[in-house]
């Protein structure tokens, strides 16, 4: 009997430890298959922006455009590997000195990727102190993520946010930022945000059992999850986050495989070839994506090597180190667009008869040979003078050939010839929600600000449309970001925010709101496009869900 014991304890240890080595091998796996995606990503943006190594892409490109695009690249970064953001600080800074930014979110954005990159920054100070809260959900989930990291505020606490967020669940346990059923997107970051708060906190852990009971009713069979109908990588990359912001392993918790695919066998399933991702299973390239998985895979990472999770950052960042000088994001400044945002300029640069290069290149050569001509006459004609003349002369005379200007009435006014047109689409812009709001000129009577059709080319977006409509009929048209993050700030001088915190302005196609930018959705023949200004983020609209 004691023999027989003795083999049946035998047998089960052996079994144990088989699947265990089977288990670990398993998570062994999954970590190199992932790491091979985050690496992936990177090797891909190198390759796009030329850069050599992730440290140039950061001095380089990344740094060019802070503030305008790449800072979810940044905070993936910041939270993967160790780099040098010095740079990239210096041109966040410069560029939050220079602009008002006028969203409650983008300003609590700026403060995690400040906070993320160990920024000193008094703009992380001043961003709490007048948005958490101001913007719907998404301003009190940032809020919270930086509460989380020993921050504070001097209008709100981490408790009041926390009442606020949980205030603004659906009927059906989710949060969305519009329309009255939840979102899948908007709920796992919601659940990101409140994790740290689960173990002490029961309205929140009854909120998140909720939350993550509806995201798994959600997830399809192949793993993945929609947003608007439409499978893609960062809903499902957001749940990924989620899962690990909770320290819930998403590869063996039940409730997240479906058919015995989990959320990174989803994830897969979107990779091009290049390495990087795209929005739709059938579809190409999208930055969103790509950005969006990026981080969300890198979260992974962190989980599966035991490090905190991905918005809860190791080191103490609110130190009573010395803040350098910021400026105010409340100071009012005029809300007109600067030269290199109010529209986009032709790509490829072209001399036409009549253009105005001609001239300032000889204005500019003209007065170099005066100055030469001053020297001689003042008798400081050395040789390093003229040379400095010279080349100051030559630095001029190339700058206006490799840049390309346009007065308001060259630009607009213009229709834009399609060589290869593969049909066409209805654009409409409109404002009705604000009509009889305000007497400003630039508000219509029937709030109708420019309906069109127009030819589209292959791969043209609605972003394109717009533009192109601006061009034709003078309309003055604001926008941020680039490359699949372009965010409409203003149209035809009626910017968001202008009508309460929840106003802005949104775009719907066929009636129906896309889960992707308008730049990242590309039309079809017979496409309807309207873009809508919303007084209550889009909850005063009739949207198809």
């Amino acid at each position: 009997m004691k023999k027989r014991f003795l083999t049946i304890i035998s047998t089960a240890l052996c079994a144990f430890m088989t699947f265990g080595s089977f288990s670990a091998c398993a998570q062994s796996e999954t970590v190199s298959k992932v790491r091979d995606l985050v690496d992936g990503i990177i090797d891909f943006k190198l390759s796009q922006t030329e850069s050599s190594s992730v440290q140039e892409w950061i001095d380089g490109k990344l740094s060019e455009n802070a503030g305008m695009s790449g800072e979810w690249y940044v905070f993936g970064l910041s939270r993967y590997d160790e780099y040098d953001f010095s740079a990239y600080n210096a041109a966040l800074n410069e560029y939050l000195s220079e602009k008002e930014v006028r969203s409650a979110s983008s300003r609590l954005k700026f403060a995690i990727v400040l906070a993320c990159t160990e920024s000193g920054n008094s703009y992380i100070q001043t961003a709490l102190d007048s948005s958490v809260g101001g913007q719907g959900v998404m301003s009190f989930i940032y809020g919270l993520h930086m509460f989380g990291n020993g921050y504070s505020s001097s209008t709100t606490t981490a408790e009041e946010t926390i009442k606020g967020l949980l205030a603004l669940r659906k009927n059906d346990g989710g949060w969305a930022v519009t329309g009255d059923t939840a979102e899948t997107d908007a709920t796992a970051m919601a659940v990101q945000a409140l994790a740290p708060y689960y173990d002490s906190d029961n309205s929140v852990k009854e909120a998140v059992d909720t939350a993550l009971s509806l995201l798994s009713e959600r997830q399809m069979e192949n793993g993945v999850f929609a947003s608007y109908g439409v499978p893609n990588p960062e809903s499902t990359g957001q749940v990924l986050l989620a899962l690990t912001s909770m320290g819930i392993d998403p590869q063996a918790d039940e409730r997240f495989i479906k058919n015995g695919n989990t959320l990174i066998d989803g994830i897969e399933l979107f990779r091009n070839e290049d390495g990087s991702f795209r929005h739709e299973i059938d579809g190409t390239f999208n930055e969103s994506a790509t950005v969006q998985t990026f981080y969300c895979l890198v979260s992974y990472l962190r989980f599966s090597e035991g490090k905190t999770p991905l918005y809860v950052l190791e080191k103490d960042t609110a130190s009573d180190t010395p803040l350098e000088e910021a400026p105010s994001v409340t100071e009012t400044q005029e809300a007109q667009p600067t030269a290199e945002e109010e529209l986009p300029q032709e790509a490829e640069v072209t001399t036409q008869k009549g253009s105005y290069k001609p001239v300032v290149c000889l204005i500019i050569a003209g007065a170099g040979v005066i100055s030469i001509i001053v020297l001689v006459i003042l008798k400081k004609a050395k040789r390093q003078n003229i040379i400095a003349a010279a080349v100051i002369t030559a630095a001029g005379i190339i700058f206006v050939l490799v840049t390309d200007f346009s007065s308001a009435d060259s630009y607009y006014g213009k229709v834009t010839v399609k060589t290869n047109p593969v049909g066409t689409v209805t654009l409409s812009v409109r404002c009705d929600t604000v009509v009889g709001k305000s007497d400003a000129e630039y508000i219509p009577d029937d709030g109708i600000i420019v309906t069109d059709e127009f030819q589209i080319e292959q791969g043209e977006t609605a972003f394109d449309i717009l533009v192109e409509a601006a061009k034709k009929h003078s309309i003055q048209l604001d926008y941020s970001g680039a490359s699949d993050t372009v965010y409409i700030v203003g149209i035809n001088h009626l910017y968001e925010f202008d009508f309460g915190d929840l106003s802005g302005w949104m775009y719907t196609v066929n009636d129906e709101k896309p889960s992707v930018g308008c730049d990242g959705y590309t039309l079809s023949d017979g496409d309807r496009v309207d873009f809508v200004y919303t007084c209550e983020m889009g909850n005063d609209l009739q949207l198809k869900e």
